[in-house]
């Protein structure tokens, strides 16, 4: 994460890579070519968006800075295609009611984790 570190709490930040696992209910650990971060996103910000550890994602939000950590409270998370043409194009899987990790069927507000092994 080379610019999260540095930022200022709050700023706002947009970052591309992927979602490596589910932590906790809402808090997931991103990565990208500089490395890892925790990152917390909420239900309603995913938005319908499903994702697995190998899909390249666009996450929007701002930087929340503490003593000892820095985390992105994401707001909006974009999956990213690469278009017959070679160039980058958002895509948003609009599909109701699935996990955004694995894209299984939900009931209400919970999510089941991520399962790597």
């Amino acid at each position: 994460m080379s610019a999260a570190p540095e930022a200022v709490d709050d700023s706002w930040i947009s970052l591309t890579g992927t979602i490596l696992r589910q932590l906790g209910e809402e808090r997931y650990l991103f990565q990208d070519a500089t490395g890892t971060i925790m990152v917390e996103i909420d239900h309603e910000d995913w938005r319908n968006v499903s994702v697995n550890p190998e899909t390249t994602v666009r996450i929007s939000g701002e930087v929340d800075r503490d003593w000892l950590t820095t985390e992105i409270d994401v707001k909006r998370v974009e999956v990213m295609t690469a278009s017959s043409q070679g160039f980058g194009q958002l895509q948003r899987n609009h599909s109701a009611q699935t996990n955004p990790i694995d894209g299984g069927q939900t009931s209400g507000q919970s999510l089941s984790l991520l399962q790597l092994h």
